[in-house]
């Protein structure tokens, strides 16, 4: 079997381009912050890599937002970076995206109402 890599997508708490990340991780940049993506009252971890400024609906088509999870529109994020790199036509290719959970913002909700009832902590 033989790989070809065409393009390269990236978006990372670094950055939503393989050259913004690649930049300032050379720079030696970090891209830890106090969580802000979700309440974190009840979790003994507070700080993160998030990625900021991100919207699924910078993705998703209208009124297709409730159809991607947050991890969905960062891999087709990351793919459409790939796919403009590789000079492709998007007719000639399928992406499938999968995951064993489901994006965070979908699983936060559930684990949260285990680990911590009513915020009791």
């Amino acid at each position: 079997m033989r790989v070809a890599v065409t393009g390269l997508g990236a978006v990372t708490a670094l950055g939503h381009s393989v050259t913004e990340m690649f930049g300032r991780l050379v720079a030696g940049e970090r891209a830890f912050s106090d969580i802000s993506e979700f309440d974190v009252a009840c979790s003994k971890f507070r700080i993160a890599a998030e990625i900021k400024n991100f919207r699924v609906s910078d993705i998703a088509p209208i009124g297709k937002t409730s159809l991607y999870s947050r991890a969905d529109a960062l891999a087709v994020a990351a793919a459409e970076q790939a796919l403009r790199q590789s000079g492709l036509r998007e007719q000639d290719l399928f992406l499938a995206v999968g995951s064993t959970s489901g994006g965070m913002r979908e699983a936060e909700p559930v684990l949260m109402a285990e680990s911590c009832p009513r915020h009791g902590c």
